[in-house]
């Protein structure tokens, strides 16, 4: 290639003119590339000529687009495009909010349904939108540079000073570096995270707990205390409570009947001076504490109130129960020995946010 005679006999230190572009380019592509910058133009210019030809369309796929859809839209300077994305993102997530009182009463399939057409729309709608975007935000800063120049060279040199370069590449990753690193110096911000959305949305998914009485302690015809202090008894589920002894009846003359067979020698004494009642949290004979979690609607929503038990360490029992509305799933902890440690576990499952209520078995 022979040199020209301007290049030969240049000046020292005279102002040299953007390189020359190969004759094979047209100026649309020329100015195309001075727009997009060295990071992966030819594979943009090869799909803006296709675009440029018309024809049928046919959709391509981008998959930084799709996969770094924010990242991506800022790295091309498309302002407008990043910040429709980012508003619609957020009316998404406050619409889900506002509207999850409804829709955590669907049926988990169509929950899950839902929740995976939304991130299928967020990363295929840009997966496919992406280099038409591109192209028509190219073409508008092409014109805008043609427009405001006198010669080719200025439009190139104007064009060239908007595009997207390495160095602002790596500057968008090593932002996305530092924000990762961020969240992983958390104290397990996974677990922390997860543990916390699963408690906010435990109550909402769980059914509140069945109407509870309070009886009285009750004392057997033996003397013997059943129960120290009040009992919590679920009346949905009358065929756990543990029936207690008979006591005769008494006839019309006020005096009771005795029991069928011999009386206990020492019986008078002890009906005349019975025992004290065991103090808080000591276990009465033959009595056990179990914890009522709840009955759930949702078999789903009972596995998973269960699974997060066994996870915390508790005793938790699953099984399936016939009610006046129908079958429902049943979750409870124990049983336990004594009154407090019963307690004692509510406590720890009202921390998962769970409901607890403490009845004897």
């Amino acid at each position: 290639m022979v040199d020209s005679p301007s290049a030969r006999y240049r000046l020292p230190g005279a102002a040299t003119a953007p390189p020359a572009t190969p004759t094979t380019e047209s100026r649309t592509t020329v100015l195309y590339r001075a727009a997009l910058g060295p990071v992966r133009s030819e594979r943009y210019l090869a799909v803006f000529a296709r675009f440029d030809l018309g024809g049928p369309w046919r959709p391509t796929w981008h998959t930084a687009a799709a996969l770094c859809t924010l990242n991506w839209l800022v790295f091309r300077r498309l302002w407008g495009a990043a910040l429709a994305y980012g508003v619609l993102l957020l009316a998404v997530l406050g619409l889900g909010r506002w509207w999850w009182p409804v829709i955590r009463t669907w049926p988990s399939g169509l929950q899950w349904w839902l929740g995976a057409s939304l991130g299928l729309l967020a990363v295929v709608g840009p997966g496919l939108a992406g280099d038409a975007l591109l192209h028509h935000q190219v073409q508008q800063r092409v014109m805008k540079a043609v427009a405001a120049s006198r010669t080719m060279a200025e439009a190139r040199t104007a064009l060239a000073r908007q595009a997207s370069t390495p160095l602002r590449l790596w500057g968008l990753v090593g932002i996305n570096g530092l924000i990762l690193i961020g969240v992983l110096l958390q104290p397990d911000p996974l677990v922390v995270g997860w543990t916390r959305l699963r408690a906010a949305l435990a109550p909402m998914a769980a059914e509140p707990a069945p109407p509870t009485v309070t009886g009285a302690a009750s004392v057997s015809a033996g003397g013997s205390a059943q129960v120290a202090g009040p009992v919590l008894m679920s009346l949905a589920e009358p065929r756990e409570v543990e029936s207690t002894p008979s006591v005769p009846a008494v006839p019309e003359g006020g005096t009771p009947m005795p029991p069928p067979g011999p009386a206990p020698a020492q019986a008078p004494a002890l009906r005349a001076s019975p025992p004290a009642p065991p103090a808080a949290g000591v276990r009465a004979p033959g009595v056990r504490y179990g914890i009522n979690v709840g009955l759930f609607a949702d078999a789903g929503n009972a596995r998973r109130a269960h699974e997060r038990l066994r996870q915390a360490g508790l005793p938790a029992t699953r099984e399936t129960v016939t009610t006046a509305s129908g079958p429902r799933s049943r979750v409870r902890v124990g049983p336990f020995q004594r009154e407090d440690e019963a307690k004692a576990a509510a406590q720890r499952i009202r921390a998962l946010g769970l409901d607890a209520v403490v009845f004897p078995r």
